[in-house]
């Protein structure tokens, strides 16, 4: 189990949100940073072993203007599977897209114009991507509440924040 699954499994065995809101959570939880595993965020990053390895942090300051453009909340919406795949209703991979877009502060209700690059899509591609995320953003507000979408949201990154606070000694996750 990764670190951030981890970390939201111990904020969740204190709360009673019901089996599909843990189970949209947990799945966020494992894909929020696929879109880290992109080459050219991982030479950035300074991952000469990334086919075996991807790094999440690279411990020094590198890459500025890739991570500046490049967000990975972004590039982690396009890899993750249908809800036939994950076992789960379209509904829910409606929340789960927006627990990872959302998982660093953005997607709320956009990404900024310069942020919508994914280098594994087309211009044209990213942009439609980007479209759909103030749309999403809309729809869940309006099935949440403005106070329960962002309560879903901070459960992600407390554990998002308290995976890191306590990372892996190498600062590598594992495939």
């Amino acid at each position: 189990m990764a670190d951030v699954e981890r970390e939201l499994e111990k904020i969740l065995s204190g709360l009673s949100l019901g089996d599909s809101l843990n189970r949209c959570l947990k799945i966020a939880a494992l894909f929020h940073d696929d879109g880290k595993k992109r080459q050219l965020f991982q030479s950035v990053l300074g991952n000469r072993n990334a086919a075996s390895v991807w790094w999440a942090k690279s411990g020094r300051k590198s890459g500025t203007w890739l991570k500046e453009k490049y967000r990975h909340e972004f590039g982690s919406l396009s890899e993750l599977p249908t809800a036939a795949e994950l076992g789960i209703t379209d509904d829910e991979r409606e929340l789960v897209l927006h627990l990872i877009a959302a998982h660093h502060g953005r997607a709320r209700p956009h990404f900024p114009s310069d942020e919508t690059f994914d280098p594994h899509q087309s211009q044209e591609a990213s942009s439609e991507l980007a479209m759909t995320v103030p749309q999403r953003f809309g729809r869940l507000q309006r099935r949440y509440g403005r106070w329960g979408l962002a309560y879903l949201e901070s459960l992600l990154r407390a554990a998002d924040w308290s995976a890191s606070a306590n990372p892996n000694p190498e600062g590598e996750i594992q495939e």
